[in-house]
């Protein structure tokens, strides 16, 4: 899926491959993030390592 989307922008990828997708984990993801910015990826990056540290690590 992601070779065939190559160099596009999110919302094109997202509307032309990501919606297709026979994946239910893909469409909960697409679902939950409409857009893509620098932003977003910053917010997600600091979620996951908020789990990883507090959920998988078991620290306070």
């Amino acid at each position: 899926m992601n070779n065939n989307a190559g160099q596009a922008t999110y919302a094109d990828k997202r509307q032309k491959y990501y919606l297709e997708s026979n994946y239910d984990w893909v469409k909960n993801f697409i679902d939950e993030h409409t857009s893509w910015t620098e932003e977003d990826v910053l917010v997600r990056a600091e979620n996951m390592a908020d789990i990883y540290y507090h959920k998988i690590l078991e620290r306070n």
